[in-house]
């Protein structure tokens, strides 16, 4: 058992959509219907930090890494998204921490760098990365709108199939860039969404609406921001213009959410069809990513 979970495919695919698979089962079922599709995408962020620990460890409290970093970002993210969802101020709370959460998470990763005195390459690094944030948080949220998934559910799956295909591009990007644990981390992430995902595909075909929420929005979307982020400050041989396509993803939902098919093919293929269409840019960002290697660049 112990060699199997050493397994890099499981350690970084197989064990996080396991995990999170078999919490969303367990949320679901525990908390009954409302309350248990509100929070069943809590197990993508359990998923990832499961995934983490098993990778790296649990590391020390305060992380002197930034890589160590990435865990504590990624629970405070997670806990900040259930207490909003617990509390219903998602339109409230959630926009302000939308704003507060990539400040928390950049102040912290590169302060360091900030105290030292930045080059203007780290600021226009910095701000695009709160911007890039800003995007991923505000599409999580604006594609999935009550009035939106009431009139079609299939939005109900937007949000998880744009952090599913982001984190899948940006594991590519990391691996194309020389940073083995950053694409394994992306990776997990990616099919600990896809495991909560599966649920919620499967909800959507009988006609149940799981909800992505602040919970999703901060515990999967958050980790997502936070590794792209570490990636863009600290992985020298990662391209950044592929970040920058990589989070082009949550800007592709703009076309993607308005190209549907009719019938019942169309109930069936329309999630994935939204997913091939959003996934053009993370595609595009993993070419990138891999010319830039063969040229020695980082961007």
């Amino acid at each position: 058992m112990q060699s199997l979970l050493q397994d890099p495919i499981v350690q970084s695919a197989g064990l996080p959509f396991v995990v999170a698979l078999v919490l969303a089962l367990l949320i679901r079922f525990a908390l009954g219907a409302q309350k248990g599709r509100m929070l069943a995408v809590a197990a993508a962020g359990f998923g990832f930090l499961a995934c983490y620990a098993n990778l790296l460890g649990i590391p020390a409290f305060p992380p002197p890494a930034s890589s160590q970093k990435i865990f504590y970002l990624a629970l405070l993210g997670l806990a900040a998204g259930l207490a909003i969802d617990l509390t219903g101020t998602e339109r409230k709370a959630g926009h302000a921490f939308s704003f507060v959460f990539p400040a928390i998470a950049l102040l912290w990763l590169a302060w360091r760098t900030i105290t030292t005195g930045p080059g203007t390459g780290d600021v226009l690094t910095l701000l695009a990365l709160f911007a890039g944030s800003i995007l991923v948080f505000w599409r999580v949220a604006a594609t999935a709108r009550q009035a939106d998934v009431e009139a079609d559910p299939r939005h109900a799956l937007s949000p998880a199939i744009m952090v599913f295909v982001a984190a899948f591009g940006a594991g590519l990007t990391a691996l194309f860039g020389a940073s083995a644990s950053l694409s394994q981390l992306s990776v997990g992430l990616a099919m600990a969404t896809a495991g909560f995902l599966l649920l919620a595909y499967i909800g959507y075909l009988r006609g149940a609406v799981f909800s992505f929420g602040g919970t999703g929005a901060f515990g999967a979307a958050g980790a997502l921001v936070v590794l792209v982020s570490v990636m863009a400050l600290f992985a020298g041989k990662v391209s950044k213009w592929a970040l920058v396509l990589i989070l082009l993803v949550f800007a592709a939902d703009f076309l993607a959410r308005r190209v549907a098919l009719k019938g019942n093919a169309g109930r069936l293929l329309n999630p994935v069809l939204y997913g091939a269409i959003v996934a053009i840019p993370a595609a595009a960002g993993a070419i990138v990513a891999a010319l830039s290697s063969d040229s020695g660049s980082g961007y």
